[in-house]
């Protein structure tokens, strides 16, 4: 099972001309990796687009891997087998428990799987070249022979995934420094971002890290709840040699590094359908069973939040890891000068409602979450969940718009203050006057009403 796991966290940067992050400090709320949850489709290559799903009739997913990933997953379990191929060399072919093979006239076998390991990695990389600031993981179900295959090498290779990929340890045999992370736990998604290293690649055959230590081995590193158990049941472990699942507490095993933990949630059994990944991913049964998890992790809540169907009622999980990534408690935006707070206009939180100053009063419409999105934040407030927006140099409330440039700010770090960066265009979100609307003008250094602090 290959799970491609594509993280959003913010960091405290310095704008450049062509937009390229310089990490200075982190901000209050950025979270590191271990932190994070990640939206993961569960078998994302068993597809209503592709070959082996329709031979088999065992589709997981609705979309390709690139719609899956245009529609907000971050993480993507994918399965690999080594197999026959047309030109009669063997490769990796993206599979789940058996490829589809043709057999020619001279008796030759090889198999028709739609996609090979190395076109899904390569379809990995052109969304990370088209998204600079978001983070891939691969945590490879290792189908690909013994110890002396090279398939795996060859697809990291040939997709172009060597040059992004993570390295834990301090510096590998060709000098590329590292993050150490047995002795420094996980870094920031900014971290990572600001060197490059924005492949994670696990893999569950140990084999693979004694040739590339940045090929990791799965079990070294993060804890799985059993597949086999029913997604509202109990959350045991792998068993077998395994961690338990209180290992991804590190306390627990005097670890200096935390353990990632993959939460399986979904039906046991084939085929999944539809309808009961409809019955699983709801916010109520999804935060039950994560419930249930926490407590056999000592506490740990989920970093893959794994499901089938991940678009099933209306992006039910998708909303629930988005939840688990807000920050709670961010309750007030203060100015620096004269600790006046954000706050919209007459208490409204319609579309185009104005973004002002007012004295914290500790109202609901002045109470606003941080969400990471890639190296940015997206700030919402109220059940409705409007961002505050950048609309032609004023600050306005919006619904979300997938996200846009004008609806996400990047934090840069002045002394204990930030300023408040737009993605759209660089410029400040700047204090306009007592209860008057905040506008966005260009930063400067000496601007007090350019300053903010956050209030938990």
């Amino acid at each position: 099972m290959i799970a491609l796991l594509l993280a959003a966290l913010p960091g405290a940067t310095t704008a450049t001309a062509d937009d390229t992050p310089v990490q200075e400090a982190a901000a209050p709320w950025e979270k590191k990796l271990f932190d994070m949850t990640f939206l993961t489709a569960h078998n994302a290559m068993a597809n209503h687009r592709s070959v082996f799903a329709a031979a088999f009739n065992h589709a997981y997913q609705r979309e390709t891997i690139t719609g899956q990933l245009n529609q907000g997953a971050r993480a993507l379990m994918l399965d690999a087998y080594r197999q026959p191929s047309s030109s009669g060399k063997y490769d990796a072919f993206l599979c789940h428990g058996q490829c589809p093979r043709t057999v020619t006239k001279e008796g030759e076998i090889y198999s028709t799987a739609s996609q090979t390991l190395t076109s899904g990695l390569a379809e990995v990389v052109k969304f990370l070249n088209d998204n600079r600031q978001e983070i891939v993981v691969v945590n490879l179900e290792d189908r690909l022979g013994d110890e002396h295959s090279n398939l795996v090498y060859e697809a990291v290779s040939d997709s172009g995934a060597r040059r992004l990929l993570f390295n834990p340890t301090p510096k590998t045999l060709d000098g590329t420094p590292g993050f150490a992370v047995k002795d420094k736990d996980w870094p920031t998604v900014s971290d990572m971002i600001s060197v490059n290293q924005r492949l994670l690649f696990f893999s569950s055959n140990g084999w693979r890290a004694d040739k590339d230590p940045r090929i990791m081995y799965t079990k070294e590193w993060t804890v799985e709840n059993s597949f086999e158990e029913d997604a509202t049941g109990s959350c045991d472990g792998q068993g077998g040699d395994a961690k338990p699942l209180n290992a991804a507490h590190r306390s627990l095993y005097h670890e200096k590094y935390t353990r990632l933990f993959t939460m399986n949630h979904f039906s046991h059994g084939t085929p999944r359908t539809e309808a009961a990944a409809k019955r699983y991913n709801t916010a109520d049964t999804i935060s039950s069973h994560v419930a249930t998890c926490m407590r056999a992790t000592g506490g740990k809540k989920p970093n893959f939040l794994a499901v089938d169907y991940f678009d099933a009622n209306d992006f039910a999980a998708r909303e629930r890891v988005q939840t688990y990534n807000t920050v709670r408690g961010l309750t007030a935006i203060a100015n620096y000068h004269d600790q006046t707070v954000l706050d919209t206009e007459g208490g409204s939180f319609e579309d185009g409602t104005r973004v002002v100053t007012w004295t914290n009063e500790r109202k609901a419409n002045q109470q606003w979450y941080a969400e990471q999105w890639g190296s940015d934040i997206l700030f919402f407030i109220g059940k409705e969940r409007r961002l505050l927006t950048n609309s032609g140099g004023k600050a306005t409330l919006w619904w979300d718009y997938h996200h846009r440039p004008d609806q996400r700010w990047k934090m840069v770090r002045k002394g204990a203050y930030y300023q408040i960066v737009s993605k759209q265009d660089g410029k400040c979100l700047t204090k306009a006057g007592h209860g008057q609307q905040m506008v966005i003008k260009s930063c400067s250094s000496t601007d007090v009403n350019q300053l903010w602090e956050f209030h938990r």
